[in-house]
């Protein structure tokens, strides 16, 4: 399932971990444990299965954890009889994106799509290709990282070491974008203005548009 109540297993106990104070940044890291991109949402108030309840009533993620127990536990008695207890079972709940969000990174460090910095790849009519970097900026990064679910972007580019070692095998295709221009507020880079012929110097992978990701403002 892509969205449900959050569930751990603790000492051979399924429990439900506590809405108090759950937010998108523990979402993002359960949806991503999960084998999912990013969250969509997180809720409070979700029923479930398991009865028992964490002992602990508040998650503190960062945002860029690998698991769920790789955050910050608090807990508090009054918080936790007001919020977390057997009667109320006030579960948190998230609802993780499933399948391709249209765009992904590539590189010498990285494997596709799961990078937090790379190439720019774009899939324009089932076709993965690259983007030209002519008039590439930080508002065009934005829109990459904000559709791959990261936060913002803190470059738009990446050092050329990382073009030698570029996956060959990932993009099938040339560039099919060029002079991107997004205003930033864009959804996907597809929505932003591009030229879809892109000039004679786009023909390299050198001349790639890349991005590097942060899961943090």
């Amino acid at each position: 399932a892509t969205q449900g109540r959050v569930e751990v297993y603790l000492n051979g106990v399924w429990s439900y971990v506590c809405d108090h104070n759950w937010s998108i940044n523990e979402a993002n890291v359960v949806c991503r444990q999960l084998g999912y991109r990013y969250a969509l949402s997180a809720y409070a108030n979700v029923s479930g299965i398991a009865t028992v309840p964490i002992l602990k009533d508040t998650v503190h993620c960062g945002g860029s954890e690998i698991q769920i127990d790789q955050c910050v536990f608090t807990h508090s008695y009054y918080d936790y009889y007001r919020h977390c207890n057997y009667w109320q079972q006030r579960g948190a709940g998230v609802s993780c994106h499933k399948g391709d969000v249209g765009v992904r990174l590539s590189g010498r460090y990285s494997t596709t799509g799961s990078s937090t910095y790379g190439l720019v790849e774009v899939n324009l009519s089932g076709v993965w290709s690259t983007v030209c970097k002519n008039n590439w900026d930080l508002y065009d990064a934005d829109v990459v990282c904000r559709q791959l679910g990261f936060a913002r972007a803190y470059t738009a580019s990446i050092h050329s070491d990382d073009y030698r070692g570029y996956r060959k095998a990932a993009a099938s295709g040339p560039s099919v974008m060029d002079n991107v221009d997004c205003i930033g507020n864009e959804e996907q880079i597809q929505q932003c203005k591009f030229n879809s012929t892109p000039n004679h110097n786009c023909r390299s992978f050198y001349s790639a548009a890349s991005v590097g990701c942060a899961y943090h403002f």
